[in-house]
């Protein structure tokens, strides 16, 4: 009967084995799944070789397949959609001498044909950002009168759109547009503004008024000049009734 069990034990495996076997499967299937990675919607994965170069990248929402771990890995989902970065200016000069504060913020996406260099071409790409934002503004905005800043801001927004396109298009970065806040005046200037803003108003205020006046006094003399030819018509016309008159008496005595 002992020899009966050593036959059986020897012919099929033990507990061990089918363990040993059945933890190899999982880790396979385990190791197998790293093949796959998942792209959500307005991003993009890049596949690296052993954590380096860049093989591919995928900017299509779905799923992606590669080599499995650790001969290829994949990055963390990068956003896609469109992004915002400010820049904040303190002290701005204007073409008449007024120093005013800023703020600018600009609209960008990276380019998704272009998604790597996006990722990997700058170092700091927020801070760079930031300082083409601040040189642009102060080279535009020494042409431009504090009023307009608050009118015409459209030179300025374009200006440092086109400015941060320029350099940054080949970096991956498309910039959509750019917008300008109000300008922020300091007392003084806020002040003078608005001395010079009343001085205006009283302005065509005296000049409405001299222009009133001047309606009353030409329609006055309009009223006496057609008075005095109205008399004059009817001083007329009495006299010639009166000629008329004495010449019937003239004739009726001869």
């Amino acid at each position: 009967m002992y020899d009966s069990y050593q036959s059986t034990a020897s012919s099929g495996l033990t507990l061990g084995e089918i363990v040993l076997y059945l933890s190899i499967a999982v880790l396979a299937l385990i190791w197998l799944a790293t093949c796959f990675f998942v792209v959500q919607p307005r991003q993009g994965r890049m596949v690296q070789f052993f954590g380096g170069k860049v093989v591919n990248a995928k900017v299509t929402t779905g799923i992606g397949v590669k080599a499995p771990w650790p001969i290829h890995t994949v990055t963390s989902n990068i956003s896609l959609a469109e992004f915002s970065i400010s820049e904040e200016l303190q002290s701005v000069r204007t073409e008449d001498d007024s120093i005013v504060g800023m703020k600018i913020t600009a609209f960008l996406v990276r380019d998704a044909n272009d998604f790597e260099n996006s990722v990997f071409s700058l170092l700091d790409y927020k801070s760079q950002i930031k300082s083409i934002i601040s040189d642009a503004t102060k080279e535009i905005v020494p042409d431009l009168t504090v009023n307009d800043l608050f009118k015409d801001r459209d030179k300025v927004q374009n200006h440092v759109c086109k400015s941060l396109n320029d350099y940054f298009n080949k970096y991956g970065f498309i910039f959509n547009k750019v917008v300008v806040d109000d300008p922020v005046l300091d007392e003084e200037t806020r002040d003078s503004m608005n001395a010079v803003k009343r001085a205006e108003l009283d302005l065509i205020a005296a000049r409405k008024n001299r222009e009133a006046i001047r309606e009353r006094e030409v329609g006055a003399a309009e009223a006496a000049a057609e008075s005095l030819l109205k008399r004059s018509e009817a001083s007329v016309k009495v006299r010639k009734d009166n000629g008329s008159s004495l010449a019937e008496t003239i004739k009726a005595f001869k």
